[in-house]
């Protein structure tokens, strides 16, 4: 993959920090401080927020509850937001555009217990 827009669609469960990220060419680890992270439930199920290039960005109060949720990371038009559950939570302005992102990610861990049931992704053509 190699685009700068796209949509990271997961059907989930977790007790905590659901993480979605994508990462741009040259970026050598994966992981939920780098390039375009949405999370919610972070910090032990206290902050919901975008991570754009390692700066925190938007604000919600959107926590993981018991059974299924769908989260999305989605990237287009100079922006990137984050919905849960089909509703925009988190919006913010792309700190650089023309970036190219190369690979996506559910990152989990953090004692979340995430299951994972469908993963999607649609890119730009």
């Amino acid at each position: 993959m190699t685009q700068t827009e796209f949509d990271l669609w997961m059907e989930f469960e977790a007790k905590q920090d659901a993480i979605l990220g994508a990462f741009a060419a040259g970026t050598t680890e994966m992981s939920a401080g780098r390039d375009y992270i949405a999370f919610v439930g972070g910090y032990a199920n206290t902050v919901t927020r975008l991570r754009l290039s390692g700066r925190e960005a938007g604000d919600d109060e959107t926590v993981i509850t018991p059974g299924k949720h769908t989260m999305q990371l989605s990237r287009r038009g100079g922006a990137v937001w984050c919905l849960f559950d089909g509703t925009p939570i988190l919006h913010a302005s792309d700190p650089d555009p023309k970036k190219i992102a190369d690979r996506l990610a559910v990152i989990g861990g953090y004692n979340g217990n995430q299951i994972i049931h469908e993963m999607r992704v649609r890119v730009a053509p």
